[in-house]
């Protein structure tokens, strides 16, 4: 059983032109107030978000089109589909309290850290698993990707500035077990070697990564849901 996973998302390029998209917000007009578009208890976060349309625009590209390329990302989430696009900053006193993500969002929430660990204090994430909180504040270009009913919340920020991109994502599998066993046939690793022309019907059939693919695929089948 699967509760959480970090994985490293962007790579050194993809970091630094978000950060120099970021750094190119600095006007008042380019974050709004969070709790402008927060429809919980007043005082439940302290934080802005990323109000330009074209750097968020940007940004949001950067990270979907970094989602879609990672093997690792799609066999722990597999996307339907991606909602939501969020880039917070919470500054020195910020912080969101204890929540859950609304479950219209979809089934799987993603935080990736675009803060330098050691440009600000405090801001840890913290995820409530299995009865206690697991605290995490990772490099940038990292992720953490949990499901959407975990309750959890940014702790303060003492010192700096904490920036995240946050978005959701609608899985094709839907029952948790299935998907587990998904997740486990995907994970099984192969000699690489190209394998040699199959002289029967049979041979192919009987053939360790034709059973694995062809199971993977009837759970697909039989289990996804692929309409919007």
């Amino acid at each position: 059983m699967y509760t959480f996973k970090i994985i490293k998302l962007l790579d050194e390029n993809k970091i630094k032109e978000v950060q120099r998209l970021l750094d190119s917000c600095k006007r008042p007009s380019d974050w709004v107030n969070g709790n402008d578009t927060f429809k919980g208890a007043e005082g439940t976060k302290s934080n802005v978000e990323l109000y330009n349309p074209m750097a968020l625009k940007k940004i949001r590209e950067i990270v979907i089109n970094a989602c879609s390329k990672c093997e690792e990302y799609n066999n722990f989430t597999i996307p339907k589909s991606y909602t939501g696009c969020i880039v917070n900053k919470t500054s020195e006193g910020g912080y969101y309290n204890t929540h859950i993500d609304c479950a219209e969002v979809g089934d799987f929430s993603t935080t990736v850290f675009l803060s330098e660990k050691d440009s600000y204090e405090g801001g840890e994430l913290s995820l409530f698993i299995n009865g206690r909180e697991e605290n995490l504040k990772l490099n940038p270009g990292y992720c953490v990707v949990y499901p959407t009913g975990i309750p959890h919340r940014v702790k303060k920020v003492t010192s700096g500035d904490r920036y995240a991109f946050v978005f959701w994502v609608k899985c094709i599998i839907r029952d948790s077990t299935i998907l587990d066993c998904y997740r486990e046939l995907k994970s099984i690793k192969f000699d690489e070697t190209p394998i040699e022309y199959q002289e029967t019907m049979e041979e192919g059939l009987n053939d360790i990564k034709f059973k694995i693919d062809n199971t993977v695929n009837r759970l697909m089948r039989r289990f996804g849901e692929f309409a919007d």
